[in-house]
């Protein structure tokens, strides 16, 4: 089973990077079992390369694929089939 967990880093007072190492400290999460969503290279893609977390790129209109994005979905409809093709269980 999948339980989403979301936020906004690009709202965050605190650097992505703090908010998402506390989630993992406070909720036990391996970093396996998790996966970043964003259009940012610069703020969701790049924390989740920086903590070795899976990423997941959502290409906006006007947006770059990122290189260090580990999957790309045009829109977030496509995100149930993108989550279920991987092993999230572990």
């Amino acid at each position: 089973m999948i339980e989403p967990l979301i936020f906004d880093l690009d709202n965050c007072l605190d650097p992505g990077k703090g908010v998402i190492k506390r989630i993992l400290d406070t909720h036990g999460f391996s970093r396996e079992r998790i996966i970043i969503i964003g259009d940012s290279q610069l703020s969701e893609i790049k924390v989740a390369e920086k903590l070795g977390i899976r990423s997941v790129q959502t290409l906006r209109p006007g947006a770059s694929p990122a290189p260090n994005a580990n999957y790309r979905i045009q829109n977030v409809g496509e995100l149930p089939n993108l989550l279920e093709s991987l092993d999230l269980r572990n």
